[in-house]
């Protein structure tokens, strides 16, 4: 019995034939299998990999075919940062990435997507410890002076 996904580039990237995968079907049920199958090539306009899961049969019985699941399979850890989405820009050459300051002036660094959410997202290319430019950052470019002013911390006070 095969569950077919679709991971991005970056996930993909991931991912290898053999690895461990589990399933949750929508009713709670929780699958083991095994990734089988990433394509190398991208399907339509959609730009993502497929990734077949095999699972075994016998523990398949309650599931029919165009059943939802979710698929998480465990992958290679590596470094990342949660950054406001607002932060993120592109350069010149429209690579996506964010703006730094380092001793008085503005570095952009590229940066990889590698999950997005409501509040934020994370993303991997960064130094493990980065001073962000958060506000104005679309208008700099690599290499301008930069004045740093560091957000107030809030106390919980509201006043």
């Amino acid at each position: 019995f095969k569950l077919a996904a679709y991971a991005s580039q970056s996930q993909r990237d991931m991912l290898r034939e053999g690895g461990t995968a589990t399933a949750t079907t929508v009713d709670g049920q929780t699958l083991k299998g095994t990734v089988t199958f990433v394509a190398k090539n991208t399907e339509g306009r959609t730009k993502t990999y497929l990734v077949e899961v095999s699972v075994n049969p016998e523990d398949t019985i309650n599931l029919s075919s165009g059943m939802t699941v979710e698929i998480h399979i465990p992958s290679q850890t590596r470094p990342a940062h949660f950054i406001p989405h607002a932060a993120l820009v592109l350069n010149d050459a429209g690579n996506l990435g964010v703006m730094t300051a380092e001793d008085g002036l503005a570095r952009f660094y590229p940066v990889t997507s590698l999950g997005d959410t409501d509040d934020g997202i994370w993303v991997s290319g960064l130094p493990d410890k980065v001073e962000l430019i958060v506000m104005g950052q679309a208008t700099l470019v690599d290499g301008v002076a930069v004045t740093e002013q560091l957000a107030p911390t809030p106390t919980g006070d509201r006043t």
